[in-house]
C-alpha cells in the first residue's frame, strides 16, 4: 500500500513538471513565431557602387538582382534602379504580372511584397496595403572605364530620375 502512493505522488510530479515543462516550450515557440514575423526576410545590402554589367545584359522590362536586393527596370533606353526593400518593414518585395492592362505593350509589372500584402506598380509607386512610401530609387551611372552599369546604393534619387542611352 506504501508502495502505491509512492507511485502516485511520482507520477503526478511527473505529470506536473511535464505540464510545466510544455507550457514554457509552447510559450518559447510562438514568441519566436511572432519575433521572426516582424523581422524582415533578407540581409542588408552592402552599401556603396556595384557594377552590374554591359546595358546589354538588361531586356526590355525589369531584372531582379536578388543578391543586391534591386530590380533594375529598362523602358527602351531608359534605365532606372529600384530598390526591392518594402518600405513598410523592410521584406524583399516580389515581381508578379498584373492582370491590369494600361498600354498597347500589354501587362503592367507589379512588384508585391509577401510579408503584409503592399503593393507597388513598376515606377515603385505604392497603391495597396501599408507601405506609405514609394520604392527608393539609386543612382545609376554607366562606368568611363568599360561601359558597366553602375549603382550606388547609397545615393537616392528622385522618382523621375533614369539613366538615358
Amino acid at each position: 500500500m506504501k508502495f502505491a502512493k509512492k507511485q502516485n505522488k511520482s507520477r503526478r510530479n511527473f505529470l506536473k513538471h511535464f505540464a510545466v515543462f510544455s507550457f514554457i516550450a509552447a510559450f518559447a515557440v510562438q514568441a519566436w513565431a511572432f519575433v521572426r514575423f516582424l523581422l524582415p526576410d533578407g540581409l542588408v545590402k552592402p552599401p556603396g557602387k556595384h557594377k552590374l554589367g554591359s546595358p546589354e545584359k538588361f531586356k526590355e522590362g525589369t531584372t531582379i538582382l536578388d543578391d543586391l536586393r534591386l530590380f533594375i527596370v529598362r523602358k527602351d533606353n531608359h534605365f532606372y534602379a529600384l530598390s526591392a526593400i518594402c518600405t513598410h518593414l523592410g521584406c524583399t518585395v516580389k515581381k508578379a504580372v498584373s492582370t491590369r492592362v494600361s498600354h498597347s505593350q500589354g501587362s503592367d509589372i507589379e512588384f508585391d511584397c509577401p510579408c503584409h500584402g503592399s503593393k507597388f506598380n513598376q515606377d515603385g509607386v505604392n497603391f495597396a496595403g501599408p507601405a506609405r512610401k514609394p520604392l527608393e530609387r539609386y543612382f545609376l551611372s554607366l562606368s568611363s572605364n568599360d561601359g558597366q552599369l553602375v549603382v550606388d546604393v547609397g545615393k537616392k534619387v528622385d522618382k523621375n530620375f533614369s539613366l538615358i542611352l
